[in-house]
């Protein structure tokens, strides 16, 4: 029992520095939590804390049940008498982050920004400055929400904030998350040669040489995905299809979900550029096997192919016509 308190002991100190450093890391926490006996996690409110940011970075679709489960674990002790002032916003500020980043989409479709930006700024301001790995993470969650408001100046300001936290905390997972969705931001507002760019600087400062050989990091493949999707809007196919193969084939491991996402748009995309219908639905089964409870999006992808076989299937506009009338969105979401 004394091996599995130090065990508990070494995860609670290097939990928070693991947890950004790739879903491989990710992956080695939960196998560590499952070795611990119950009771012991019980007893620690920040090991449940660390323990419920694990099951969100690893699966917030599918384990949503548990991390909530973890934080009451994690709360239910500091309602003992004379509890730890400090420890107690410490566990309140993780729980506010986590359940901030369980109402985002794609998790929480139908979702209210303003809540979750309350939820993160709650969190801001009862965590100390040393928990720099999840500062840099709420960030990145601010810079979405501010997006879903079209308030791009703020959108901005969330990344860049990001961005110098994540360098600060040498993480290096959420540092190009950051720079990606500032050059996102760039590019939905019409800024085409800065949103390059910011993924080529990126990628630069991520020790990437574009004419030598290229060494894998979780970086490199977010910078490389999101720079590929700006070369098929360019029209640059053939660099497009080899960073987004590039970018794909090294993060698909990863669990980096939402570039993966956009990898998956910008290749499906490229592949109905070129008429190239067989190799689109490729793309859209692979994704679909690793990431199963994205049907919503694949399904969506398919009738983007179907609708580019307009001229060699007469049925297609029927199917088409059913499939929007069946998932047609309400109007106010």
């Amino acid at each position: 029992m004394q091996d599995k308190r130090l065990a508990a002991d070494l995860i609670e100190r290097h939990a928070k520095v693991m947890l950004f450093q790739g879903h491989a890391r990710t992956r080695l926490l939960l196998d560590w939590f499952e070795l611990l006996p119950d009771d012991l996690v019980r007893a620690r409110p920040l090991l449940n804390v660390y323990h419920a940011w694990t099951l969100a970075l690893d699966n917030p679709f599918e384990n949503r049940e548990a991390i909530e489960e973890a934080l009451a674990q994690a709360e239910q002790p500091l309602g003992q008498a004379a509890p730890d002032g400090r420890l107690k916003e410490a566990v309140a500020g993780h729980a506010a982050g986590i359940r901030g980043l369980l109402s985002q989409p794609p998790v929480q479709t139908d979702h209210d920004p303003h809540a979750v930006l309350a939820l993160f700024q709650e969190a801001r301001q009862l965590l100390p400055a040393s928990e720099a790995e999840i500062h840099c993470s709420i960030s990145v969650g601010m810079g979405y929400e501010y997006m879903h408001l079209e308030d791009t100046q703020a959108a901005i300001e969330a990344n860049r904030a990001a961005f110098a936290e994540a360098r600060a905390a040498d993480n290096h997972l959420v540092a190009p998350v950051a720079l990606r969705n500032e050059a996102l931001v760039a590019y939905h507002v019409g800024e085409m040669d800065r949103a390059v760019a910011i993924c080529q600087d990126g990628m630069a400062l991520f020790d990437r040489s574009l004419s030598g050989e290229r060494q894998f990091s979780p970086g490199l493949g977010i910078l490389s995905i999101a720079w590929g999707y700006l070369l098929v809007e360019g029209g640059e196919l053939e660099r497009a299809d080899a960073e987004l193969t590039q970018g794909v084939d090294w993060l698909e491991w990863s669990g980096e979900y939402e570039s993966i996402i956009l990898g998956l748009i910008a290749l499906v995309r490229l592949n109905l550029i070129r008429g190239e219908h067989e190799t689109a639905l490729q793309a859209i089964e692979r994704f679909e096997r690793r990431w199963s409870a994205s049907a919503v999006l694949t399904d969506t992808l398919r009738r983007q192919v179907e609708l580019s076989r307009f001229a060699e299937e007469s049925s297609v506009p029927v199917t088409i016509a059913s499939w929007v009338e069946k998932h047609r969105p309400p109007f106010e979401a």
